[in-house]
């Protein structure tokens, strides 16, 4: 996984390892940051499947942070 920064979004570039952990790690480490309430959002990303999972991580963190997965 590569994490970088283009203007004001990161991006993060997955190469198939842990995306689930790294992405609840990354919304922790955000939420601190945009002073959200980490532990609620991480609840409900770990709600549902690997889709929800990123669902939900864009919802709150899709304006600053661009996911993909080449």
């Amino acid at each position: 996984m590569a994490k970088k920064k283009i203007g004001d979004k990161i991006i993060i570039d997955f190469v198939g390892k842990k995306k689930d952990s790294y992405l609840l790690g990354t919304a922790l480490s955000l939420s601190d940051e945009l002073g959200y309430d980490g532990e609620v959002i991480c609840n409900e990303m770990r709600s549902g499947t690997s889709e929800n999972l990123i669902k939900v991580f864009n919802k709150y963190f899709g304006d600053h942070v661009i996911l993909k997965d080449d």
